[in-house]
């Protein structure tokens, strides 16, 4: 059995709801609701620019990274010491 506070035709608290405050009451909770959805998607969408622009500095930073490892390995010097054969080979 619900109790009066859960039957649709109570208001909080348990008291009768006449037909015109159900209809405020939902509406009020659908624009509750749907304010709290416009920030949750207007925060995402923020993060997602960011995360766009983090994307590309990343990527920059890859084609740098390997445009210097393939000048380094074009120009046919050892990169390091460790790369340079000991003479009795």
């Amino acid at each position: 059995m619900q109790s009066a506070s859960e039957r649709p035709d109570r208001g909080r608290g348990g008291r009768p709801m006449a037909r015109g405050d159900e209809g405020e009451g939902r509406i009020e909770a659908l624009e509750t609701k749907l304010s709290f959805e416009e920030r949750t998607v207007s925060e995402l969408s923020a993060e997602v620019f960011s995360q766009a622009r983090r994307i590309e500095r990343l990527e920059k930073l890859l084609r740098d990274l390997a445009s210097k490892v393939k000048e380094l390995s074009d120009s046919g010097e050892p990169s390091a010491p460790g790369d340079v054969r000991p003479p009795h080979w």
